[in-house]
């Protein structure tokens, strides 16, 4: 983390940018609809009080700042699948709930897990949100994060074959969210258009 933070101030040193002119204040009312939502889930109770706030405080920034365009709705809907992803990469969920998730989601099965089910429930909504090929791109990349997830249990104690210099990276693709992530900029309220953004997404 530390490595990060150096790498990135001396990137916006260099591009002379301050770490105040990228910060936006999350909308009052974004801030109460989270937590609200995150309250009423109640997944992670038993989690310390700080690790909680944590997760609560990095969704709601993952949400707003860097979605500042978008409205209220957009910025709380990724908030929460924010806070979804966090949890569900911090908590010991059952591999046969991960592994099951997507068949169940296509299915319209219930899932097998309270936080699974609440993903299920924000991704089924997308399409509020974001046009057909953008929502649909979001809930690819999100069945890979799941499929990663279980997928790392299942192999952790296997060793890396001397050759297989290129699995670290491919893992750690699989493992992240970040075309999700790269979709979320463009919400169908905006850029009903995916030519306008498309080609820019690699």
């Amino acid at each position: 983390a530390a490595m990060s933070r150096t790498a990135v101030e001396t990137m916006m040193q260099m591009a002379n940018l301050s770490v105040k002119d990228l910060y936006v204040v999350p909308a009052p009312s974004m801030v109460k609809r989270v937590r609200e939502t995150v309250y009423e889930w109640n997944f992670d109770h038993d989690a310390e009080s700080e690790k909680r706030e944590a997760r609560i405080v990095t969704s709601i920034h993952l949400g707003s700042m860097p979605y500042a365009h978008t409205n209220i709705d957009v910025q709380c809907h990724i908030a929460l699948y924010s806070y979804l992803v966090i949890v569900l990469d911090d908590l010991e969920i059952p591999t046969l709930a991960l592994d099951e998730f997507s068949s169940r989601l296509c299915a319209g099965m219930p899932q097998l897990h309270p936080v699974l089910t609440a993903l299920n429930e924000n991704l089924s909504r997308m399409s509020d949100y974001y046009p057909p090929y953008t929502s649909q791109s979001i809930l690819i990349s999100t069945f890979q994060f799941i499929n990663a997830c279980a997928f790392e249990r299942t192999t952790s104690s296997m060793a890396l074959h001397p050759d297989a210099v290129m699995f670290p990276g491919y893992k750690r693709i699989r493992s992240g969210v970040g075309e999700a992530y790269i979709f979320f900029a463009w919400d169908k309220f905006r850029f009903p258009d995916i030519t306008v953004y498309v080609q820019i997404v690699p």
